[in-house]
C-alpha cells in the first residue's frame, strides 16, 4: 500500500494506481477508504463498468443496500462496446432480483462458450432459487467442462474443483442426501485442505447423521481457517448447547455477535441458552437486545415472555405473549399452552381457561390440554366441566395418570357418597398401573379415613413410608391415623420423627395434641407455644393452647387465645363458643350472647 501511496504522489491521476490501492484496503476490511479510491476511478474513468460493480460490492459489504443498489443499476445500462460480458449481465440481473433473466442469459452464454465458471455461476443461482437439483446438475456439468482443454485453460483447478464439490455437496444436504453430499465434501477437502466452507458443510452432514459430537472437529477446523464467519460460530454454538456444554456455547455465540454485532438471532439463542443455565437477568439483556434489533419477531417476544415468567414477573410476562400474539398470523400452540399457564399461575383461571381451550383448537389430540382444561373447571368450580375434560385426556392416553388423579379429586370435591366411590375407583387405577404413586396412595388412605376405615389407611401410609421413609407429610398423616385409631404410643413416635426432618408449626400442634391424649399437658402447652414462636399467625396452635387454658379452668388466658384466634380467623365459629363459654363462666353474659349469637 506504501508503494501504491507513492505512485499516486508522483502522479495524482494514475487510475491504476488508486484501483490496486482499492483492492489492498479491500483485503485489510477498510471499505470506506476503498470508496474513497474506486470513487476516484470513476471520476476518471466513468465508462468502465466493473467499477460501478466493484464499488457497489463494497457497499453492500458495509450494509448500504440502497447505494450498492445505485451502483448496480448504472453499470446495468452500459452495454454493447462499452458495455460488460454475458457473466456481468447476469450477475446484475441475479442483484437486481431478475433471476429467470440471469439463468437465460447464462444458459445462452453456456451454448457458445461452455465455460466451468459459467457452469459454476448458473449452479449458485440455482442454489438462491432453493433449485438444487438443477444447481446439482449444473456443478457436475461445470466439472466436466474442467476436463476439456479448451476451456479448462487458465483455471486453478484443484481450487475450482473444491469450490464445485463444496456447492454441489452443499445442494445434495439441502435435499436430504447427506451420506453422499459426506463423499463430495471429502473430495472437496482433498483437492483443497484449506477449503473452511467445505469443512463447515461437512460437520453439517455428520451431525446429521452422526450427532453433534463428530461434527465438532470439522466446525472448529472451519473456524481455524477462516475466523470470520458468523454463521459457522452460530451452528458451532448450537453443538456444544446440544452436547450439555452451555460455556461453550455462549463464548461462540459471544464471538458471532462480535462478528455481526446487530444480529437479532445470536442474541436471542444467546439468551435462551443462558435462560436454560438460569442465569436469568443475563439472558434477559440478551433478549431485550433481540427486541431492540428485531421488534417483529413472535419468536423473540414468547422467550423474553418465558424469562420474564421464571423471574415471577408475571405482568411483563403476560405483555410479552400479547406481543407475541399479535405478531403471530398464526399463533403457535405453545405460545398458548405457556400464557396459559401463567395465568393458572396467577390464578386468573378464565383466561387460563380460553387460552388452553384454544390450544386444543389446534391440537386437539394433547391429553395434557384436556387436564389443563379439567384444573380451570375446578378452580372455577365446575366440577361437571371438569370431569368430563379429565374423562377426555384419559380416553386420549389411558395410562395418563395425573388425570386419573385429577379426576378423583374433583369427585372428592362434591362429598357425595357416589364421588368418594368414584375417587377410590380413579385412585386404584392408577396404583394398579403403578403400586409406588405417591398421590394416589396419600389420597386413597385420607378417603379411607374419613370413612372410618383407619386400618386400611393406616396400611397404605406405612407401605409408603416403605418408599418415602423421610417424607414428613407421610409421617404426619400416619400420625393422625394412629391418633384416631388410639394408638398414642406409635402417633407420638410418628410425630417426633417428622419434627426431626422439618418442624414447623402444624406438626407441633399436632404432637401438643397426642400429648394432650396422653395427658402430659405440660409438654403440650410447650409443644402449642413453640408452634406459635415458630409461626404467631397459626391460628390452630392459639385454639389448642386456648383449650388446654380452659381445661385448667384459666379463663382468662383462654379467652385471650380465642380472641387471637377470631383476629387471625374471624369465621372460626368454635372459637366464638368458646369464648363465650368463657364469658358465662366469668359474669359477662351479654358478652356470650353476642358471641354465640354470631357463632
Amino acid at each position: 500500500m506504501d508503494s501504491f501511496t507513492k505512485a499516486l504522489k508522483a502522479n495524482p491521476t494514475y487510475a491504476r494506481a488508486y484501483y490496486c490501492r482499492m483492492e489492498v484496503l479491500k483485503m485489510i476490511r477498510e471499505y470506506q477508504l476503498a470508496i474513497r479510491d474506486l470513487t476516484a476511478v470513476i471520476h476518471m474513468r466513468p465508462d468502465e463498468p466493473l467499477s460501478y460493480l466493484k464499488k457497489g460490492h463494497l457497499h453492500l459489504l458495509l450494509s448500504e443496500y440502497s447505494h450498492a443498489e445505485e451502483c448496480i443499476r448504472i453499470a446495468s445500462t452500459m452495454s454493447g462496446t462499452q458495455g460488460i460480458l454475458s457473466i456481468r449481465d447476469a450477475a446484475v440481473a441475479a442483484f437486481l432480483g431478475n433471476k429467470d433473466l440471469a439463468v437465460s442469459i447464462l444458459k445462452k452464454e453456456l451454448r457458445s462458450h461452455p465455460y466451468p465458471y459459467t457452469h459454476l455461476l448458473l449452479g449458485k443461482l440455482y442454489q438462491k432459487e432453493g433449485n438444487h437439483t438443477e444447481a446439482s446438475e449444473a456443478f457436475h456439468a461445470a466439472l466436466t467442462a474442467l476436463t476439456i482443454p479448451r476451456y479448462g485453460e487458465g483455471v486453478n483447478k484443484p481450487i475450482f474443483r473444491s469450490e464445485c464439490h463444496t456447492c454441489c455437496g452443499h445442494s445434495l444436504l439441502m435435499l436430504g442426501e447427506e451420506s453422499k453430499a459426506l463423499t463430495i465434501f471429502a473430495k472437496a477437502i482433498k483437492c483443497n485442505p484449506k477449503n473452511a466452507q467445505a469443512y463447515y458443510y461437512q460437520s453439517l452432514c455428520k451431525k446429521k447423521l452422526c450427532g453433534a459430537q463428530p461434527a465438532l472437529h470439522d466446525i472448529n477446523k472451519s473456524l481455524k481457517l477462516d475466523p470470520s464467519k458468523f454463521e459457522v460460530f452460530l451452528s458451532c454454538a448450537c453443538m456444544y448447547d446440544e452436547l450439555g456444554q452451555p460455556h461453550k456455547a455462549i463464548f461462540n455465540c459471544t464471538k458471532a455477535i462480535h462478528l455481526q454485532p446487530k444480529s437479532a438471532r445470536t442474541h436471542l439463542y444467546r439468551g435462551c441458552i443462558r435462560m436454560k443455565m438460569g442465569l436469568l437477568t443475563e439472558a434477559l439483556e440478551d433478549l431485550d437486545e433481540a427486541v431492540a434489533l428485531c421488534n417483529n419477531s413472535t419468536t423473540i417476544y414468547y422467550n423474553r415472555a418465558l424469562c420474564h415468567q421464571k423471574m415471577r414477573h408475571f405482568k411483563e410476562a403476560e405483555l410479552d405473549y400479547d406481543l407475541a400474539v399479535r405478531r403471530a398470523k398464526e399463533v403457535p400452540l405453545q405460545i398458548f399452552i405457556n400464557r396459559g399457564l401463567l395465568y393458572l399461575e396467577i390464578e386468573n383461571y378464565d383466561d387460563a381457561l380460553k387460552d388452553f381451550n384454544a390450544a386444543v383448537e389446534i391440537s386437539s389430540i394433547n391429553a395434557s390440554l384436556f387436564q389443563a382444561i379439567g384444573i380451570c373447571h375446578q378452580r372455577l368450580c365446575n366440577l361437571e366441566e371438569s370431569v368430563s375434560a379429565y374423562s377426555e385426556a384419559i380416553s386420549l392416553s389411558p395410562t395418563f395418570w395425573e388425570a386419573h388423579i385429577g379426576r378423583g379429586n374433583v369427585h372428592f370435591e362434591q362429598m357425595t357418597v357416589q364421588g368418594m366411590q368414584e375417587s377410590k375407583r380413579n385412585y386404584s387405577r392408577v396404583l394398579m398401573m403403578d403400586p409406588f404413586n405417591l398421590p394416589a396412595r396419600l389420597n386413597l388412605a385420607y378417603i379411607l379415613q374419613m370413612e372410618g376405615k383407619l386400618r386400611q389407611a393406616w396400611e397404605h401410609l406405612s407401605l409408603l413410608l416403605l418408599i418415602y421413609p423421610t417424607d414428613h407429610g407421610i409421617l404426619e398423616s400416619r400420625a393422625v391415623v394412629s391418633l384416631q385409631a388410639g394408638y398414642l404410643q406409635g402417633s407420638l413416635k410418628d410425630v417426633n420423627d417428622a419434627i426431626k426432618i422439618s418442624k414447623t408449626a402444624k406438626v407441633l400442634t399436632n404432637r401438643g395434641v397426642i400429648h394432650e391424649y396422653l395427658d402430659d399437658k405440660m409438654n403440650a402447652a410447650k409443644d402449642f407455644q413453640e408452634a406459635i414462636s415458630l409461626d404467631p399467625d397459626y391460628h390452630i396452635a392459639h385454639f389448642n393452647l386456648g383449650n388446654l387454658y380452659f381445661h385448667h379452668r384459666q379463663f382468662t388466658q383462654a379467652s385471650k387465645c380465642y380472641s387471637k384466634v377470631l383476629d387471625l380467623s374471624p369465621d372460626d365459629d368454635s372459637a366464638l363458643v368458646n369464648i363465650a363459654i368463657c364469658k358465662v363462666i366469668e359474669g359477662d353474659t351479654e358478652g356470650a350472647l353476642v358471641d354465640l349469637n354470631n357463632a
